[in-house]
């Protein structure tokens, strides 16, 4: 059995793919540095902008809320393009995100380059 696949014992009405479940985002995961894109932390930098390390990661589960993995900014996207990710400029796509990501905000935090 393909892991992606549900399995053959599944109810009929079961998605058919893992993707169709929790989308075909990656997660992302912040493995040095980071917060820098906070104006409360990166107002304290001696010598911005600062540096981090990411890695994007293909989702082949679920992965907990608020547990580092990006899923609020992940969220967003899904609701903002229907769970796929739009063919396009990829720099005018990061602008859309963070001005949603933003909306309403007095101090916006994330990183538009």
């Amino acid at each position: 059995m393909h892991a992606s696949r549900i399995p053959s014992h599944a109810p009929a009405n079961a998605p058919g793919r893992l993707a169709d479940v929790i989308g075909d985002f990656p997660y992302r995961i912040q493995l040095a540095g980071g917060w820098i894109d906070q104006p409360f932390v990166s107002q304290l930098n001696p010598s911005p902008p600062g540096s981090m390390v990411v890695a994007s990661l293909k989702p082949t589960c679920h992965l907990m809320d608020r547990a580092g993995m990006a899923t609020g900014s992940r969220k967003i996207a899904m609701a903002l393009w229907n769970g796929r990710l739009p063919a396009g400029n990829p720099a005018a796509l990061v602008e859309q995100l963070y001005e949603e990501e933003n909306r309403g905000k007095t101090e916006p935090s994330g990183r538009r380059t």
